[in-house]
């Protein structure tokens, strides 16, 4: 999940293939497991992405993110942090160093 601006805050939440193997722990890089495509197969418009959602302040979008996708509100890290994050769990669910 990925929440960015100041007003209005947007978030984004994507879900990726773990591509990950100890040492490529960039998430901007992982495959997405669907993207959304604002047309359906006959030519029509489905309308905006709903994985993206905006508030109108911070404490709203993490609330939001808590209640709804059971985000830990203590937990949260910038993009340049979320690789090592992702590197150290990995660590300890496979054992890899």
């Amino acid at each position: 999940m990925e929440v960015y601006g100041v007003r209005p805050v947007k978030v984004f939440l994507s879900y990726k293939f773990d591509i990950g193997d100890g040492r490529f722990a960039d998430l901007g890089e992982f495959p997405d497991v669907e993207e959304w495509d604002p047309m359906d197969d006959d030519g029509n418009y489905r309308g905006e992405d709903p994985s993206v959602r905006s508030f109108e302040d911070p404490e709203q979008a993490l609330a939001w993110a808590e209640n709804v996708h059971g985000a830990s509100t203590s937990r949260w890290v910038n993009e340049s942090m979320l690789g090592d994050e992702y590197l150290d769990a990995l660590r300890v669910w496979t054992g890899i160093r």
